[in-house]
C-alpha cells in the first residue's frame, strides 16, 4: 500500500527521498552556530563550566567536588570534561561540543514538528529552529543548553509516540532513559516529565494502560535519579546557600521573568524591544502562535473526508498530500494537540521560574529563557502550524520575509556584539586581561567580579598572577595586609539593579586606610546609551556607561 510523505503515520521515519531539504536546513543551522565560533571571550557562566572540568580525567573525587560548588547536576559537564581532554580547551572547542548536540536537537525537533502536524509543518518548524537567533545565541554556549533542548525534545517525541499508540519495549526504554538524562543534565528538566504526566492523566479513560505504564517508567526514572539527591544537597548548602534566592523575587521581576522568555524565544536576546524590528518580530511571531494554536484546535478531518480516507485505504490508495492537509493531527481532536502544545509550553514555563525564584541555592535572575529552552520546540510547532494556515501566497511570502528580516538583524547584531538583553555575554574580558597585565607589574594583586570573567583570563595570560574573586574579598584583604603589595586592582561590575559587591564595600573604602590611593580608573565595554537612559529613568540615579570599571590602587608616589 502507497503511503504519503505527509502522513506523520508512516512506518518510514526517514524516507531517503525526503532527506534532501531537512538536510539543507539543518546544514544551515550548523553553519550559523558555527560561525565566529570563538569571536568572543567565554563569559561568567561558561568560564565556571570551564573550570568544573578543568580537571586531570582520572580526577574522579576532584570532579565531583566541583560539580557540587554549582547547582547543576553533573550530565553536561562531564561529557565536557571528557571532551576537552580531546579538544582542548580553547573557546573553539569548549562551544563546539554544544554545537554539536544543537545540531542533533535539530533533527529531533523536526521529527517532533513532523510526526506532530506533518511534513510541511515539520520542515517549518526545522526552519524556524535552524534560523533561530535565541538557539544560536544559546545553543553554542559552553553550558548545558543545548543538551538538555536535545534531551527534552527526544523525551516529549517520545512521550507522543508511546501515547499514539507506537510503543515498542525500545520506545519505551530509550523514553526511560532520555528522561533521566535530561534531569541529570538540568533539575528544571523535572518540570517537562511533570506535564507528561499530566497530559497522560488527561488521557486516563481512554488509554488506562500506557497510563500505568508511563507511571512505572516514570518511578524507574526517578529510582535512577535518586543519586542526585547526593549532589543537590550539598549544592544548595554550598556557595549559593547564604544568597537570598528571593534578592529580586518582587511581583513586577516574577512577571518579567514569564513574560520576557516569549520575546527572546521569538526574536532573540541581540535585539531590543525598543527596536522597532524586535517589537515587530515578537508580535509576528507570537501572533503566528496563536493563529497556529487556533489553525490546529479548529482543523479536524469532517466525517465525510474520514469516510472517504478508510474508503481509498481498503482502495490502496492514499489521499493524503501535503498540500491538502497542511496540518495533520496528532490525534482525531485537534483540540488535544493544541493543548498539548500549549501545555508543554506554559506549564514548564510557570514550574521553572516558580524554582528559580523558590529554590535556595537557585537563582533568581529574570534571564529565564535559556533554561526553559525546552519550551520553545512547541512554540515553533505552533508557530509552523501559524505560517502554514495562511493560505495567501503573497501575505505569507510577505511574513516570511518579514520574520527572516527580523531574524537576520538578530543575527548579524549577535556576532557584532551589539543589543545584548543580558550585557554579560559581551564583556570582551579576554581582552581588558592583556590591557592589564601589560600595565601591571609582578606582585599585583586582583580582584574581580566572578561574572566578569577575569580570573579566568588573567591567570591564562600569567600563571602566577595573584587574583581573588569579589566573593573572597575578605582573603583579599587579609592577604594584602600580610604582604603589602604595591598595587591593587579591582575589576567589578558596574551594576544595574544588583546591591554592590563585596569588593566594593569591603575593599574600596578599606584600601586608603591602608595606605593605598586611586591612581587611574577606567571603563571596559561600553554599555549601550538606550539601554543607559532607561536605566537612568528606572532607577533614578546616573547609569554605568560601562559594563566593567577597572580602578588601580597603589602606594607608588
Amino acid at each position: 500500500m502507497a503511503t504519503s510523505n505527509s502522513d506523520p503515520d508512516s512506518r518510514s521515519l526517514w524516507p531517503s527521498r525526503d532527506l534532501a531539504w531537512p538536510a539543507l536546513i539543518c546544514l544551515l543551522g550548523f553553519a550559523l552556530l558555527l560561525y565566529q565560533l570563538d569571536a568572543k571571550s567565554l563569559w561568567g557562566d561558561e568560564t565556571f563550566r570551564a573550570y568544573t572540568t578543568d580537571i586531570p580525567l582520572g580526577d574522579v573525587r576532584g570532579f565531583i567536588s566541583r560539580v557540587q560548588m554549582h547547582v547543576l547536576p553533573p550530565l553536561y559537564p562531564l561529557f565536557l570534561w571528557m571532551w576537552r581532554s580531546i579538544a582542548g580547551s580553547t573557546e573553539f572547542a569548549l562551544r563546539f561540543l554544544s554545537v554539536v548536540f544543537a545540531t542533533i536537537a535539530l533533527t529531533i525537533v523536526y521529527r517532533l514538528g513532523l510526526s506532530t502536524l506533518g511534513k510541511r509543518a515539520g520542515l517549518a518548524v526545522l526552519a524556524l529552529a535552524a534560523t533561530s537567533p535565541f538557539l544560536v545565541l544559546s545553543g553554542r554556549m559552553v553550558q548545558y543548553y543545548s543538551l538538555l533542548l536535545l534531551l527534552s525534545a527526544s523525551s516529549c517525541w517520545l512521550f507522543l509516540e508511546l501515547l499514539r499508540g507506537r510503543g515498542t519495549w525500545v520506545k519505551w526504554v530509550a523514553y526511560i532513559l532520555v528522561c533521566t538524562m535530561a534531569v541529570y543534565t538540568q533539575y528544571l528538566a523535572a518540570s517537562v516529565l511533570i506535564t507528561q504526566g499530566l497530559v497522560a492523566l488527561s488521557q486516563t479513560r481512554k488509554r488506562r494502560d500506557f497510563v500505568l505504564r508511563l507511571v512505572a517508567a516514570l518511578a524507574v526514572v526517578v529510582l535512577l535519579l535518586a543519586p542526585t539527591v547526593g549532589l543537590l544537597v550539598p549544592q544548595s548548602t554550598g556557595r549559593f546557600a547564604d544568597q537570598d534566592a528571593f534578592s529580586t523575587s518582587s511581583l513586577k521581576m516574577s512577571a518579567f521573568a514569564l513574560v520576557y522568555p516569549f520575546f527572546a524565544w521569538t526574536v532573540g536576546g541581540s535585539i531590543f524591544p525598543w527596536n522597532p524590528l524586535g517589537l515587530l518580530g515578537a508580535l509576528l511571531g507570537l501572533s503566528l502562535a496563536v493563529a497556529g494554536y487556533w489553525a490546529v484546535a479548529t482543523e479536524g478531518r469532517s466525517r465525510a473526508n474520514a469516510h472517504t480516507e478508510v474508503k481509498a485505504a481498503h482502495q490502496g490508495t492514499s489521499t493524503s498530500s501535503s498540500r491538502d492537509q497542511p496540518l495533520r493531527q496528532a490525534w482525531p481532536d485537534g483540540r488535544i494537540t493544541a493543548l498539548v502544545c500549549a501545555g508543554f509550553i506554559f506549564l514548564p514555563l510557570c514550574l521553572s521560574v516558580l524554582a528559580l525564584r523558590a529554590v535556595p541555592g537557585a537563582t533568581g535572575d529574570p534571564f529565564v529563557a535559556n533554561r526553559a529552552v525546552f519550551c520553545v520546540p512547541f512554540l515553533y510547532v505552533l508557530m509552523g502550524a501559524g505560517i502554514l494556515r495562511i493560505d495567501r501566497i503573497s501575505l505569507r511570502s510577505g511574513v516570511l520575509a518579514a520574520l527572516a528580516l527580523v531574524f537576520g538583524v538578530s543575527l548579524i547584531n549577535y556576532y557584532q556584539g551589539r543589543e545584548f538583553h543580558n550585557p554579560l555575554y559581551v564583556l570582551q574580558t579576554d581582552e581588558l586581561a592583556n590591557i592589564i597585565h601589560q600595565q601591571a607589574q609582578p606582585g599585583d594583586v586582583f580582584v574581580s567580579d566572578e561574572m566578569t570573567a577575569f580570573g579566568y583570563y588573567i591567570v591564562r595570560v600569567d600563571r602566577d598572577a595573584i587574583h581573588f574573586n569579589s566573593t573572597a574579598s575578605e582573603d583579599a584583604r587579609d592577604y594584602i595586609e600580610r604582604h603589602n603589595p604595591e598595587s591593587v586592582w579591582l575589576i567589578l561590575l558596574c551594576r544595574a539593579v544588583e546591591t554592590e559587591s563585596s569588593a566594593s564595600l569591603l575593599l574600596a573604602p578599606w584600601l586608603p586606610k591602608q595606605g593605598y590611593y586611586e591612581q587611574l580608573s577606567f571603563g571596559h565595554s561600553p554599555q549601550d546609551a538606550t539601554m543607559a537612559r532607561l536605566q537612568e529613568l528606572a532607577l533614578g540615579r546616573p547609569a554605568c556607561r560601562h559594563k566593567i570599571t577597572v580602578t588601580k590602587y597603589t602606594t607608588a608616589q
